[in-house]
């Protein structure tokens, strides 16, 4: 999607390489990337900060080789995806773990492609967690394994991409905003919850004019990371304004589902229609 092209792009890789992989994708045995189902390892035994991609793929040498033992790094990432933070470059296991029973092994190369298995985490942050704030309820995660692409990502020594690289390598929770998201809504006790619910699902105008400002604030973080470079068309994905946008998007998504509030600075607020600029306040 353009979405996933806007951030690769803003990661420091070259138009004409994103452009010509897109085309080239249309090819079915060209594809390099797939949205995969996100599960937990059922045996434990992976490493942590790595995962497991399940099923088989042709290596160089035209064999039918285990996912990992041909593609040992992947880009990462999930929907939405429009801030820095919400993608990263994972280490994907190929051979059997140290302390992984051969039968637990199996089982694992047992499955068909279409699922990533994530690690139990211990001592670190849920990977799932990482990736675009996801978790594994049913979620699909966007993976890439072009070679040119993740080559550029690994190796280029492009300032932008040198920058990028040490956040798509960094497997850690980002720093969140402090934003009291309090409402009158959450202020009740959680007996309350289904009334809680079905107020919300009953206020068709704050539907109506939620739905209306998602569209917005997506169109407003795209044209506020355009903007920012002026002449060079090389997205800014890291601009602040761009990044406030992307979160509120977020929130306004959110609150669609669980009530809340939206995060923007006050000084973007002049850039919505009036009718979202008082639901802001409203929440």
């Amino acid at each position: 999607s353009k979405m996933y092209q806007r951030m690769l792009k803003g990661f420091g890789v070259k138009f004409q390489d994103v452009n010509t992989y897109v085309r080239r994708s249309k090819n079915p045995k060209k594809l390099c990337h797939a949205h995969l189902k996100g599960c937990i390892d059922p045996t434990g035994k992976l490493p942590e900060k790595k995962v497991f991609i399940s099923g088989y793929v042709e290596s160089s040498g035209s064999r039918r080789e285990l996912f990992g033992k041909v593609h040992k790094r992947v880009y990462l990432s999930r929907s939405p995806s429009l801030e820095p933070e919400d993608a990263k470059l994972v280490s994907v296991v190929g051979v059997r773990p140290k302390g992984m029973t051969s039968e637990e092994w199996d089982l694992l190369c047992s499955y068909s492609f279409g699922t990533i298995i994530f690690p139990q985490s211990r001592q670190f942050a849920p990977l799932p967690c990482v990736i675009a704030d996801g978790d594994l309820d049913g979620d699909d995660y966007f993976v890439l394994w072009d070679e040119k692409i993740l080559g550029h990502l690994l190796d280029s020594n492009d300032k932008l991409t040198v920058r990028s690289r040490k956040v798509l390598n960094t497997l850690k929770l980002p720093a969140k905003t402090s934003v009291n998201k309090a409402t009158t809504f959450s202020e009740r006790a959680d007996r309350f919850w289904l009334r809680k619910a079905q107020d919300m699902m009953l206020d068709f105008h704050s539907q109506k004019v939620g739905s209306q400002i998602v569209g917005k604030l997506y169109s407003l973080c795209t044209k506020a990371s355009e903007e920012a470079n002026g002449a060079n068309k090389v997205p800014d994905i890291y601009d602040k304004d761009a990044i406030a946008y992307a979160r509120a998007y977020k929130d306004a998504l959110d609150i669609q589902k669980h009530g809340g509030k939206i995060a923007l600075p006050q000084h973007l607020h002049t850039n919505l229609p009036k009718t979202m600029q008082e639901f802001l306040l409203a929440l």
